[in-house]
């Protein structure tokens, strides 16, 4: 709205130059002034930017005339709910895991040879350290600060057992830009793992059990950490 208004502004204030430049004109040069700015072509308003056209081409099951799941479509815009509402996940923890690449064969060498736990660890400790460090450690001591370097590198360290892979996915996108010119065409590849919510926060107790907390302040960190990890939702560990 500032905008208009200040072109409104711009424009009567103009009007009025005019005005009083006739004034102290000829009317032959205020006819003149007048027609030149009829005759005037209108500046045209420069159009947005195309957006790029992203589009699935391929997906497995395709050549056998199968549908894309829902699950995959959410996940391909980054939301993980429709996953989180299957029955077969009631009472589990999610873990999704995502790579990209132009070699699908690569891609699925990838997923038959990929190790789950150190990525599970590094997907947690992330998540804490997303979640309590960075900004938010301003605000603690230098007890807090060692507590949460404490927590975060015990958790990467951590081998959570019992996950289990449930579902494997991939798809090929493409990409056209018509600014640019460009077509590219990738594949994304998902694992979805799980484990019982139990067993998965029995894990997280004793890798929190094994860091001290040496004052009050730090064991309300510790529980504020530990309450965060107890609500995990797949959304959150999603890469």
């Amino acid at each position: 709205m500032k905008k208009a208004r200040v072109c409104v502004m711009f424009c009567m204030s103009m009007f009025l130059g005019l005005v009083l430049f006739a004034g102290c004109a000829s009317k032959a040069t205020v006819a003149a002034t007048v027609a030149q700015a009829a005759a005037a072509p209108a500046v045209a308003q420069a159009a947005a930017p195309a957006e790029p056209n992203i589009r699935p081409i391929d997906w497995q099951g395709k050549a056998l005339g199968r549908a894309m799941p829902e699950w995959v479509n959410h996940l391909a815009d980054g939301d993980a709910s429709e996953l989180e509402r299957m029955d077969r996940f009631q009472g589990k923890e999610v873990f999704i895991i995502q790579q990209r690449g132009k070699n699908l064969d690569l891609l699925e060498s990838w997923a038959n040879n990929f190790g789950v736990q150190a990525q599970v660890s590094r997907q947690v400790s992330n998540k804490v350290n997303a979640d309590f460090g960075g900004a938010a450690a301003g605000n603690l001591d230098e007890g807090g600060k060692r507590l949460l370097e404490e927590v975060v590198g015990t958790l990467s360290k951590t081998k959570f057992s019992g996950l289990t892979k449930r579902l494997s996915y991939w798809i090929k996108i493409r990409t056209t830009d018509s600014e640019k010119g460009t077509v590219e065409d990738m594949y994304t590849f998902y694992l979805v793992y799980d484990i019982d919510k139990t067993l998965f926060q029995d894990q997280i107790d004793a890798a929190l059990g094994k860091v001290a907390a040496k004052t009050a302040e730090e064991q309300d960190l510790k529980n504020k950490i530990k309450e965060k990890l107890d609500s995990l939702k797949a959304s959150d560990l999603n890469d």
